[in-house]
């Protein structure tokens, strides 16, 4: 077995033959979808295009973009898989589903082809981290229809002993941690951090009572951020490894994953086609400039996904990366909808964590307010103090705003600092923005 790539020939391949293959699949898949996704037919007649007008990349870039809401509709109108479905339905081999608040469960179907790609191009990544047969992976995320599950079965790809843990309980996750000797567990990073602080104030010693040496986190931002990264540490140890995976439920499991660099998420670009535009005007930005992810599945014929606004804001790196693979990276800064502007300003959860995460004073724990100021928005930080802190609250409460200040140029109008487990937890997902101008 290749020591470093899971497969060498891929993760290598010159970025001219990534740009043929892409363009290639691309090509396929929007004729499979023209002629069999009445979605997507009635979608490109509206604006006059077919697939023989497809010439170039920029022919293609003229082609509609469309998000989460217009599938929402769609599949309310044409239940339960809409119209993008483009196979009989007893081609479906997985359904997963993505989180809704209102109308049709946003189911997303797959082809068995296409979860064997799942969990080919995890193994990828998980490989890629570290990953390897002598290993003993924990799953921790949600299982019940989430588009993460066939993931773990590139665990038994790579020959590693995997544990289907989902959300067990915390007393039955430490037990069962314990007694099989898990060495990797995938989770959120929030919850990888606030696991290790619950086990070390419950009287545990990380090094001794676990073998716990991997965290590869996904579900949210943090775990390419050097300062999450660094609380992480500061937990479970200096020699932690940390990796991160990308994907969502409308289009696939894993569509970027880090290396050991931590320079970004190496596309699966043999499968995915990533576009950065302007959310406002929907122009494509250069490289390097932050705007909306636009991907495209290009390997996924059960129910295209072309040019979808994924909703996360982010940018992408196209120069070498160290570790020698040749895919593009993306980094994702978060959530559009989580984003604010504060006088003029773009400010992103992960930026503030950013520097919550440097200051020792506190713990990690944090919780952003947007508010209403007159014709702007202002917003505010709840935090907690780290215990055995010298520190007073008014004293961290300018420290912190002054580093906000520094660093985002958008100062909060007011930090509010707290004692230990004051801040409301969440077992899996971290809630960090409350928008009080929607109430």
């Amino acid at each position: 077995m290749d020591p470093e790539f899971w497969n060498r020939e891929i993760e290598t391949m010159p970025i001219e033959e990534i740009k043929a293959l892409q363009w290639k699949l691309m090509k396929n898949m929007v004729t499979h979808a023209y002629n069999n996704a009445p979605f997507y037919k009635n979608m490109y007649n509206n604006v006059g295009i077919t697939p023989n007008d497809i010439k170039t990349w920029s022919d293609f870039k003229k082609l509609p973009t469309f998000a989460k809401p217009d599938m929402r509709t769609d599949i309310e109108n044409n239940p339960p898989y809409s119209s993008l479905l483009a196979v009989d339905k007893r081609e479906i081999s997985f359904i997963s589903n993505s989180s809704g608040t209102t109308g049709q469960p946003m189911i997303s179907p797959y082809c068995k082809e296409e979860v064997d790609n799942i969990v080919d191009v995890s193994a990828r990544f998980f490989y890629a981290q570290g990953l390897r047969k002598e290993d003993v992976y924990m799953h921790c995320l949600n299982m019940s229809l989430f588009v993460a599950s066939p993931s773990i079965m590139s665990v038994h790809e790579i020959g590693a002993a995997a544990i289907w843990a989902g959300i067990l309980p915390y007393e039955r996750l430490v037990q069962m941690a314990q007694a099989v000797e898990a060495t990797t567990l995938l989770t959120t990073p929030s919850f990888a951090w606030r696991f290790g602080e619950k086990l070390i104030n419950d009287g545990y010693d990380l090094k001794k009572d676990f073998k716990i040496k991997r965290f590869i986190v996904a579900g949210e931002p943090g775990g390419s951020i050097p300062e999450t990264q660094r609380a992480l540490r500061e937990v479970w140890g200096e020699d932690l490894q940390i990796g991160e995976v990308y994907g969502m439920s409308e289009v696939y499991g894993c569509l970027a994953g880090a290396c050991k660099a931590h320079d970004g998420l190496h596309i699966a670009e043999d499968h995915i086609f990533v576009e950065i535009i302007d959310p406002e005007t929907g122009k494509e930005l250069p490289d390097g400039e932050t705007g909306e992810i636009v991907v495209t599945a290009l390997t996924k014929t059960c129910r295209p996904m072309i040019r979808y606004r994924t909703g996360d804001m982010g940018w992408i790196d196209r120069s070498q990366c160290v570790c020698g693979r040749t895919h593009a990276r993306i980094h994702v800064a978060g959530r559009r909808d989580n984003m604010f502007i504060v006088s003029g300003v773009n400010v992103f959860p992960s930026d503030i964590e950013g520097v919550v995460r440097q200051m020792p004073e506190l713990n990690g724990e944090f919780v952003v307010h947007i508010q209403n100021d007159r014709l702007s928005a202002c917003y505010t930080v709840d935090v907690e103090r780290k215990s055995g802190c010298l520190l007073s609250c008014e004293e961290i409460a300018l420290k912190l705003k002054k580093m906000l200040k520094k660093v985002l140029i958008a100062a909060p109008k007011t930090v509010n600092v707290y004692e230990e487990n004051t801040l409301p937890r969440n077992d899996m997902k971290a809630v960090r923005i409350i928008d009080d101008r929607k109430k």
